[in-house]
C-alpha cells in the first residue's frame, strides 16, 4: 500500500512519458532517410529531442550528435526529477552518478581520439552537474592527455584508481573505462542500500544483479572471441558482484577454451529461459539487449509502484539513444535500411 500511495503519481507520469518513446515503425521510417539532417528533422517531432540538432545542415558533427542525444536522456531525467517527491529525489540523486560516469568516459574518449575537449553538455545539464558532483568540470574539459586527465581528478577517488592502473601498465581506454564503470556500479549499489526501503531495494538488487551478470558474460565472451585473453586477465575486467551466476559458475565461463564453449554454457544457464533464438545467430551485443529487455519487461510488472518505474524508463531511454546513435551512423555512411535495422533490433 505504501508503494501505491508513494508512486501512483510518478507511475502515471512515467506511463505518459513512455508513450513518447520511439516505436518500431518510426525506426523503420528513419532508417530509410538519406541524410543525418533528415533524421534530425524527423526527431524534432518528439518532445525530448526538440531543438537539439542544427536541422538543415548536412554537416552535423558526430560529437555534436552524441552530445545532443545524451542530453535528451538528461532532459527526461530532469523532467522526472522536477516532478519527484523528496524520497524519490534521493533515488534520482544516486542515479545521477550514471551521468557523471558518462561524462568522465566522454572526456577520456576525446583524449584518446585526439578530439577537442569542451564542457560537454547544454547549460541546463552543466548547471545540474555542478550542483550534484564534486568533479571540476572546467579542469576536466581542459585535459589533453591521460596524465592531465588523472591530475584533474587529484582530489577525488578516481585519481587513485587511475594511478593504480598506470603503475601496472594498464593504460588503454578500455582499462580506464572499465575501472570507472566498476567503481560507479559498486558506488551506486552501496548508496542505494543507505536510502532505499525494502521493496525498492529488492527491485534494484534484482535488475542491477541481472544486468551485472549479463555484462560479465558479455565481457567474457568478447575476451575469448576477440582478444584471446588468459583467465587472469579476464578476471581483472569483471565486475566483482554476482547475482544468479555465482563465482564458481563465472569461473566455468572464464576457464572455457573458447567462445563456442561459452555459448554451450549459456544455454544451460539461468538466463537461457529468456533466449528464444539460436544463440550462435546473434551477436553478443544483440543477445544482451534482447535478454535485458525481456527481464526488464517482467521486472516492471513485478515492481510497478517502486523506484523501478523511474529506473526502467530511464534505462529504456538510454537504450533508445544507443539505437539512434547506431541508426544515425548507418544513415551517415549510406548503409541500407534493412542492415541498419538488423543492428538495432
Amino acid at each position: 500500500m505504501r508503494g501505491i500511495l508513494s508512486y501512483s503519481g510518478m507511475a502515471a507520469k512515467i506511463r505518459a512519458m513512455t508513450g513518447g518513446l520511439i516505436q518500431k515503425e518510426e525506426y523503420e521510417e528513419m532508417s530509410q532517410l538519406k541524410t543525418v539532417s533528415e533524421v534530425a528533422a524527423y526527431l524534432n517531432q518528439f518532445p525530448s529531442y526538440q531543438n537539439l540538432f542544427a536541422v538543415g545542415m548536412d554537416g552535423i558533427r558526430r560529437s555534436s550528435m552524441e552530445d545532443s542525444l545524451t542530453f535528451s536522456v538528461f532532459r527526461d531525467f530532469h523532467q522526472i526529477y522536477m516532478f519527484a517527491g523528496t524520497e524519490q529525489r534521493k533515488f534520482l540523486d544516486v542515479y545521477y552518478l550514471r551521468f557523471e560516469n558518462a561524462r568522465l568516459k566522454r572526456y577520456l574518449r576525446n583524449i584518446f581520439d585526439g578530439r577537442t575537449q569542451d564542457p560537454y553538455g547544454y547549460q541546463e545539464d552543466i548547471t545540474f552537474f555542478e550542483n550534484h558532483s564534486a568533479l571540476d568540470i572546467q579542469l576536466l574539459s581542459q585535459a589533453r592527455s591521460p596524465e592531465a586527465f588523472r591530475e584533474a581528478l587529484k582530489n577525488t577517488v578516481f585519481y587513485s584508481i587511475l594511478k593504480a592502473l598506470d603503475e601496472r601498465g594498464k593504460t588503454s581506454l578500455f582499462e580506464y573505462e572499465n575501472a570507472i564503470n566498476i567503481y560507479f556500479l559498486k558506488k551506486m549499489i552501496t548508496e542505494y542500500k543507505k536510502i532505499l526501503k525494502k521493496q525498492d531495494m529488492e527491485a534494484i538488487n534484482e535488475i542491477y544483479g541481472m544486468e551485472i551478470d549479463l555484462l560479465n558474460l558479455q565481457w567474457i565472451y568478447r575476451a575469448k572471441r576477440y582478444y584471446r585473453l588468459n583467465p587472469d586477465d579476464i578476471w581483472s575486467i569483471l565486475i566483482p558482484i554476482h547475482y544468479k551466476l555465482k563465482a564458481d559458475v563465472i569461473r566455468q565461463y572464464v576457464n572455457a577454451p573458447g567462445a563456442e564453449e561459452i555459448e554451450i554454457l549459456l544455454k544451460q544457464s539461468y538466463y537461457a529461459r529468456y533466449i528464444d533464438e539460436e544463440i550462435s545467430t546473434l551477436s553478443i551485443e544483440a543477445l544482451y539487449r534482447k535478454v535485458i529487455g525481456r527481464i526488464r519487461s517482467l521486472y516492471i510488472l513485478k515492481y510497478p509502484y517502486s523506484v523501478a518505474c523511474m529506473e526502467n524508463y530511464l534505462a529504456k531511454k538510454e537504450a533508445e539513444v544507443d539505437k539512434l546513435t547506431t541508426l544515425l551512423e548507418g544513415v551517415r555512411f549510406g548503409i541500407g535500411s534493412r542492415e541498419i535495422l538488423s543492428y538495432i533490433e
